[in-house]
């Protein structure tokens, strides 16, 4: 697969995920809806969390990622909202780190797709950036799934 193409996917996908989050409120993003265990604004920021973590952590280049504070804690793996201790970050902020994401990826890793990650992935020993990369963006896409479901029970909520 070309760089080019593994790029062009990060960035088309993104644009599915803010497009999926046009037009909620930030208060429609905080409903976590009888059944759900997390909500709209909980996936946004589970997208970006994990993949600072997976390509930035796992590749050696911390120092390129733009984690901010509070973020694991909020929106890493095995967390909820009912569990926060403080509030997190605004989802117009939330928004804005999901949009530069790619791009400064692409600035981060142009030319090294094909380098192996400094620390193994689960149980794959021998993975590259760019398939760390295509696997972010399976996990990305589910997580669109549960927006979109959690828009549908949000609004029916609201009409109700």
């Amino acid at each position: 697969m070309t760089e080019e193409l593994i790029f062009s996917q990060v960035q088309k996908v993104r644009n599915g995920t803010l497009r999926v989050a046009q037009g909620v409120t930030g208060e429609e993003a905080a409903v976590v809806p009888p059944g759900f265990n997390n909500s709209i604004q909980w996936h946004l920021g589970h997208i970006f969390t994990i993949q600072e973590r997976r390509v930035f952590g796992l590749t050696g280049s911390e120092s390129g990622t733009r984690m901010p504070e509070g973020f694991p804690g909020w929106f890493g793996n095995g967390t909820k909202p009912a569990d926060w201790q403080s509030a997190p970050t605004s989802l117009d902020d939330l928004l804005d780190l999901l949009k530069e994401q790619p791009t400064r990826i692409q600035q981060s890793f142009t030319g090294q797709l094909d380098v192996k990650l400094q620390k193994p992935f689960y149980k794959l020993d021998s993975i590259s950036i760019g398939e760390m990369l295509m696997l972010d963006l399976l996990h990305e896409k589910e997580h669109v799934g549960f927006i979109n479901a959690l828009k549908r029970v949000v609004a029916s909520e609201v009409r109700a």
